[in-house]
């Protein structure tokens, strides 16, 4: 039972992680320039 549940919570952070960095990654292209202090918080919230 243990193990089941941390694994779904394992695979739910890691797919949480992943949307992150793949956001992250997306804004970094579109952009030429460093993200700002703002963005970089406001891409944490979103």
């Amino acid at each position: 039972q243990w193990y089941r549940d941390s694994a779904e919570l394992r695979e739910g952070w890691k797919n949480e992680y992943l949307e992150a960095y793949i956001a992250r990654g997306l804004s970094i292209k579109r952009e030429t320039h460093p993200p700002s202090a703002s963005c970089s918080i406001k891409g944490l919230h979103s």
